[in-house]
C-alpha cells in the first residue's frame, strides 16, 4: 500500500512501501532510518522499531526502553516492560492475551479480540482491511486516514 497518507493527532504523515510511521508528530523515513521524536533509529529487515526513545534490534533483539526482548516468527513484541511470547500468547505488562489470525493485541490493559473488534483500553474500535488502529481511547480509520486519539 503507497502514496496513503494517515491522519495522525490532525497531522499527515505518509506510508511508503508498506511501512506504516506512527507518532505523535509527523515523521519520516529516509534511507531505512526512521525518525522518532528528533531521534534517528535504524530500521532493519522491514521490521518496525517503535518506541519513545530510540532503540536498536539486533539479531533478532529488540531492545526497548533498556530492556531486551525476544522477537519471535516474525511477531513485534512491544510493551512498557520485556514481553514474551510463546504458544501464540503475548504476554503483555505482565498480563496475557491470545493472539488470532496474525493479529497484535496491543494495549496497557489486557486487550481482547472477536469479530474483527479491538477492545482497547476498555474502547472498541474496528479493524478494517487488515490495519491496525492504536491509540489510548477509541480510534477509527476512515478513506484509508487513522484517526488517533480523537483527531
Amino acid at each position: 500500500m503507497r502514496n496513503r497518507l494517515f491522519l495522525i493527532r490532525g497531522r499527515q504523515t505518509r506510508m511508503r512501501s508498506g511501512v506504516f510511521l506512527i507518532r505523535e508528530s509527523a515523521l519520516q523515513k529516509r534511507n531505512g532510518l526512521f525518525q522518532i521524536r528528533g531521534s534517528q533509529t535504524q530500521m532493519r529487515n522491514g521490521l518496525f522499531l517503535i518506541g519513545e526513545s530510540p532503540f536498536q534490534m539486533r539479531n533478532g533483539l529488540f531492545q526497548i526502553r533498556g530492556s531486551q526482548t525476544q522477537m519471535r516468527n516474525g511477531l513485534f513484541l512491544i510493551g512498557g516492560s520485556p514481553p514474551q511470547m510463546s504458544n501464540g500468547l503475548f504476554q503483555i505488562r505482565e498480563s496475557q492475551t491470545q493472539t488470532r489470525n496474525g493479529l497484535f493485541l496491543i494495549g496497557g490493559s489486557p486487550p481482547q479480540m472477536s469479530n474483527g473488534l479491538f477492545q482497547i483500553r476498555e474502547s472498541q474500535t474496528q479493524m478494517r482491511n487488515g490495519l491496525f488502529l492504536i491509540g489510548e481511547s477509541s480510534s477509527q480509520m476512515r478513506n484509508g486516514l487513522f484517526q488517533i486519539r480523537g483527531s
